[in-house]
């Protein structure tokens, strides 16, 4: 595995009777209206919360994928798929097992270069130019990730040595940031994310929950443009994974970065704005929250 990616994974709410509507207020939000929540989230318990993006934020594209097609010997992984996802919007990815979707995301993240088709990072409200993640040397692609994509996992995979401050300060550290500044800032993220007080521990000594507390931190304190997550609450009890997806979301949303996730869960998929699904390498549908999938709802 990339040790660039040894950073990431979710976690549920401070108590098991707080709800996702009660989320605590996250480092610098975005301030705005009301956030617009899809239609039956509020009863299946996977509302969006806490302070509001404005309509300018949560507008225009953070990351394109056009006809990306990529092949593993004679076998077809993606075939001309095309997604684009937007600043403080949340996609889930389904299909099954050998769909192509994971390939999606490690093209989209870039983790794998497509064989052929385009990658762009929009520069949005940051100036600048458009980056073109296919196009750049596995160095950059390497600091893209560090620098402005957080990934979360199906296991927190947390430096086992380092204690919870040290593991989310960690992709701060890699970029150059000065230990004791990267653990300052780390350390804004505990209260917000239910882990006070928790800061020394190590893996070992955490919850699977609080581990993937962590780990959530991890990817979000670089403040990146996207956030990508692979099976995020695989390893976690329902309640669990209810709570963390509640919190991804939540946490993603309110610092305007935008959320890929790759899931075979229909429950996981509902806590997010839009769902694709990828079949044979192929995508084949796309709308405004769950699709008609096995066990899923309209």
């Amino acid at each position: 595995m990339d040790p660039n990616l040894q950073a990431s994974g979710p976690a549920p709410y401070p108590s098991p009777h707080q709800s996702p509507h009660q989320f605590p207020p996250l480092p610098r939000p975005v301030q705005g209206g009301p956030v617009p929540t899809r239609p039956g989230a509020e009863q299946s318990g996977w509302a969006h919360s806490g302070p509001a993006l404005s309509g300018h934020a949560l507008s225009g594209p953070a990351l394109s994928g056009h006809a990306l097609v990529k092949r593993f010997g004679t076998t077809v992984a993606l075939d001309g798929v095309s997604l684009t996802v937007t600043r403080g919007e949340s996609v889930a990815i389904m299909g099954p097992s050998g769909s192509g979707k994971s390939t999606l995301l490690h093209c989209l993240a870039g983790i794998m270069r497509p064989d052929t088709g385009e990658v762009v990072l929009h520069a949005g409200d940051q100036g600048g130019t458009d980056q073109r993640v296919d196009t750049m040397s596995e160095r950059a692609r390497s600091h893209l990730r560090r620098s402005r994509f957080g990934f979360v996992f199906q296991f927190a995979q947390l430096l086992p040595e380092l204690p919870a401050e040290e593991n989310i300060a960690l992709p701060l550290m890699l970029g150059g940031v000065a230990r004791r500044t990267a653990v300052e800032q780390a350390q804004r993220w505990l209260a917000p994310l239910g882990l006070a007080g928790l800061q020394k521990r190590r893996p070992g000594e955490l919850s699977g929950g609080q581990a993937q507390r962590v780990a959530l931190a991890r990817a979000l304190v670089t403040e990146p443009s996207v956030v990508f997550a692979d099976e995020p609450t695989g390893a976690l009890d329902q309640a669990t994974g209810e709570e963390t997806m509640g919190l991804l979301v939540s946490a993603t949303r309110r610092n305007g970065a935008a959320l890929v996730v790759v899931t075979h869960d229909p429950q996981v998929a509902r806590a997010c704005d839009r769902t694709v699904e990828v079949r044979d390498g192929r995508l084949l549908a796309t709308g405004d929250g769950p699709m008609a999938v096995p066990g899923g709802r309209r």
